[in-house]
C-alpha cells in the first residue's frame, strides 16, 4: 500500500508505516516512528515536517491546517529545528526536508534579494505558510551534543529529532521546554536504542509495542527494515545472521531490547536502588 501525499519532488511515494505516521503525527504533540535500518525514517520525517508547515490531506478529504505561532509571539519569524546526534546526521535529514519539499525552500538567491541572512550552512529559510502570518521561517540544523544549547528561542514550531535514541535524556528534557507558550511539535524518527529514557518516557506512553497508548498527546508508529517495500530482503537475512538475533532486533526489527553491547543486561528495576 502506497499513500499520496500531493505535489512531491520525484516518483518516491510513502509506503503503508510512512503514510501511517504522515497523518496522525497532525493530531499530537509528540509523534514518533521508531525504525530500523532503512525502513525510510528520513522520508517519514520529511513529509510530516512538511505537513505541519503546510498542511496535512488525509485519504478521507481532511486537511490539518498549519502550525502557527501564538499572539504573544506572532511579530517575529517562526523557527523549526532539525536536530541528531551530530551535524552530520542533521544535514542529512535536511537533504531530505529539501527534497521532499523542494517548492518551499528558498534558494540563496532569493534569500538575498529578500534580505534573509543564510549566516552559514546551519541556517536555511522556508517560504511562509499558508496560515495568514506571512512571514518566512527559519530553520536552524542542530545537534544534541550540548544539551544546554536547546534551551533558546520561544518561537519554536516544529523539533525534527533524529536518532534520538542516542541523545542524552537532558537534550530532550530542555528542548520540551521550547513549548510552553508557542505549541512545539515534537517529530522523532529513530532506531531504537536499549530500554533507555526514551523507552520509558515516550515509548510505552505511546503504546509501544501494540498496545493502546496511555497518553492522548503521543502516538508510536513501528516499522522494520523488511517493511520497507524497497528493501532487499535477501540482504537483509544476510544482515540478520550477522548481527545476532539482539542486535537484529533492534537495528533490523526496531525493537527495544535489552542493552545491546554492554557487559551485562541491566534492568532499571532490579540494578537500581533507591538512594537512601
Amino acid at each position: 500500500m502506497t499513500v499520496s501525499i500531493g505535489p512531491t519532488p520525484g516518483e518516491l511515494q510513502q509506503h503503508h508505516f510512512q503514510g501511517e505516521f504522515y497523518s496522525r503525527s497532525a493530531f499530537v504533540r509528540t509523534a514518533a516512528f521508531f525504525g530500523g535500518l532503512q525502513s525510510g525514517k528520513s522520508v517519514a520525517g520529511a513529509d510530516a515536517l512538511r505537513g505541519m508547515l503546510y498542511g496535512i490531506e488525509h485519504e478521507d478529504g481532511r486537511i490539518t491546517p498549519p502550525l502557527k505561532l501564538p499572539a504573544a509571539n506572532a511579530g517575529l519569524e517562526p523557527e523549526v529545528w532539525i536536530l541528531s546526534k551530530s551535524y552530520v546526521l542533521a544535514e542529512q535529514a535536511w537533504h531530505y526536508f529539501r527534497w521532499r519539499a523542494a517548492e518551499y525552500v528558498y534558494s540563496s538567491e532569493e534569500c538575498r534579494k529578500l534580505g534573509l541572512e543564510r549566516g552559514d550552512r546551519f541556517t536555511h529559510w522556508l517560504k511562509p505558510s499558508p496560515n495568514g502570518d506571512n512571514r518566512p521561517i527559519r530553520v536552524r540544523i542542530r545537534t544534541a551534543h550540548d544539551p544546554e544549547a536547546l534551551r533558546a528561542t520561544g518561537v519554536l514550531l516544529v523539533a525534527w529529532c533524529d536518532e534520538i535514541a542516542h541523545w542524552p535524556e537532558l537534550a530532550w528534557k530542555n528542548l520540551q521546554g521550547r513549548g510552553i507558550v508557542t505549541p512545539t511539535k515534537y517529530l522523532i524518527t529513530t532506531t531504537p536504542k536499549g530500554k533507555n529514557w526514551l523507552y520509558r518516557d515516550v515509548a510505552l506512553p505511546g503504546g509501544y509495542p501494540d498496545k493502546p497508548s496511555t497518553d492522548p498527546d503521543i502516538v508510536v508508529v513501528c516499522c522494520r527494515s523488511v517493511d520497507n517495500p524497497w528493501a532487499d530482503a535477501a540482504y537483509l537475512e544476510k544482515l540478520r545472521l550477522k548481527f545476532g538475533p539482539a542486535y537484529a532486533a533492534q537495528e533490523l526489527d526496531a525493537l527495544f531490547t535489552a542493552n545491546v553491547g554492554y557487559v551485562f543486561d541491566f534492568d532499571r528495576q532490579r540494578d537500581m536502588a533507591k538512594p537512601p
